[in-house]
């Protein structure tokens, strides 16, 4: 297994005995390593492979299986990657050998395969580029939010936890803790830190301007703080000058079809 850095293992020992944990780590700082080995001691701890889902994009679902075998000793025979068709994908959430299962947020758009993954049951829940359930109001929140209802274990990774507004923040906290740091409503969040700047314009209809109250920010930064890291990489000074990452994308079907007549008639258009 891989060795963590020193600023990876100071991470990785304050939330290994947490059972929420929020890495905000910029790309190449380690937050899959540092994420599967917080896993890893859950499973130690429980003696036992816990039922856990990975939500992440497409293009890194084989890229985190990959990662467990170079950071964990887990048989690959219970990593199951949920792609192809949906029939494929059923498969595979209905496999009962599978005790980690990796899956794209888009995926459970599909009914089907939302309630297959429901019916999983994780205990262990990861959102790898939590950015994606940024908005409350998305689809991939939502269906989040549903299939975790009971995990016990929470983590949210990435490298940019709110973009334009700190409101991003409201709804990755919530599928972290179900509203312990933030609260368990959008709106009165939203309320408690933000200001309208046009709310004394004296129309109803006036376009509402929302603007972040810097009078909280202490207040923010704690509550952000209690569960949540921050990475950035110029204060990394251990790490290497290149991380080698393989990301293995899954051709289309066009691209099958023009690969086809590569190998087999050597001409393509």
């Amino acid at each position: 297994m891989l060795k963590p850095y020193d600023f990876q293992q100071e991470i990785i020992d304050r939330f290994k005995h947490e059972s929420q944990a929020a890495i905000f780590g910029d790309p190449g700082t380690g937050k899959t390593l540092m994420a599967l080995n917080i896993l890893r001691h859950k499973y130690n701890e429980h003696k036992q492979i816990l039922r856990t889902v990975i939500f992440c994009p497409s293009i890194v679902i084989e890229n985190w299986k990959h990662e467990f075998s170079l950071n964990t000793k887990v048989d690959p025979i219970y990593i199951g990657c949920v792609q192809g068709t949906k029939k494929k994908r059923l498969q595979t959430l209905r496999n009962k050998n599978y005790k980690i299962l990796i899956i794209n947020y888009e995926a459970m758009r599909t009914l089907d395969i939302k309630l297959a993954l429901k019916d999983f049951s994780p205990l262990v829940a990861i959102c790898d580029e939590s950015h994606m359930i940024k908005s409350h109001k998305s689809q991939s929140f939502k269906n989040v939010k549903e299939v975790t209802l009971s995990s016990r274990y929470k983590m949210i990774l990435t490298g940019t936890p709110y973009s334009k507004s700190a409101e991003d923040v409201w709804s990755q906290f919530y599928f972290l803790d179900h509203g312990a740091t933030f609260g368990s409503r959008f709106f009165p969040f939203k309320q408690r830190y933000f200001i309208n700047l046009n709310q004394n314009w004296g129309s109803p209809n006036a376009f509402p301007n929302w603007q972040f109250n810097k009078s909280l920010l202490p207040e923010f930064k704690e509550k952000l703080s209690s569960k949540s890291v921050r990475v950035k990489k110029e204060d990394c000074l251990d790490l290497p000058d290149l991380v080698d990452v393989t990301i293995n994308v899954e051709p289309t079907a066009e691209q099958k079809k023009h690969y086809k007549a590569i190998r087999d008639d050597l001409i393509t258009f």
